[in-house]
């Protein structure tokens, strides 16, 4: 399985939790293919399982909290 078909397959198994962000493909430190796991919190009983690899790949999660849209300041 390619990486991007794994981080596909981790998107449909995760989207249901509010938690979830995205899941995107790049290398890990070592270089090798890595599933990049964004989530607005790390303490969730899934992403113990998860974070142990995916579909064969290293599974790095980045907690980054709640998204929100940038204030801009008016002209």
């Amino acid at each position: 399985m390619s990486p991007d078909l794994a981080a596909k397959a981790l998107d449909r198994e995760l989207r249901p939790y509010p938690w979830y962000i995205a899941v995107g493909v790049g290398n890990a430190d070592d270089d090798q293919p890595a599933l990049f796991l964004y989530v607005k919190s790390g303490r969730h009983r899934k992403l113990k399982e998860v974070s142990r690899g995916w579909c064969g790949f290293k599974v790095i999660v980045e907690v980054t909290g709640a998204m929100r849209p940038l204030k801009r300041k008016r002209a």
